[in-house]
């Protein structure tokens, strides 16, 4: 088993967040990623996820692909509803082969 190097949302937690003048979007965390030389990003906890639209959640994942980096989605939480809508953002971030 091999296991692949990777950085989550909350490596950019503050970039991200409102608390900073000018907050990273998740493209330029991806591009950041990147840049850093790393393939694999964990999204977990970035609450405009959940009000993305199936176009900007596929606007994600075609970032994703033109970086080459693999995604995850992390969420906490066992309600129902709740799962039912990370399961949906979950099939719009999966990279189609």
């Amino acid at each position: 088993m091999s296991s692949t190097i990777g950085l989550s949302s909350y490596a950019f937690f503050w970039q991200l967040s409102d608390a900073v003048s000018a907050p990273l979007s998740i493209h330029n965390a991806l591009a950041c990623t990147a840049d850093l030389g790393v393939e694999l990003f964990q999204i977990c906890d970035y609450a405009p996820l959940e009000h993305m639209s199936d176009d900007e959640l596929a606007a994600v994942r075609s970032t994703a692909d033109s970086l080459g980096i693999t995604l995850e989605l992390g969420t906490k939480g066992i309600r129902p509803e709740h799962l039912r809508k990370f399961l949906h953002i979950a099939g719009s971030l999966a990279r189609s082969y």
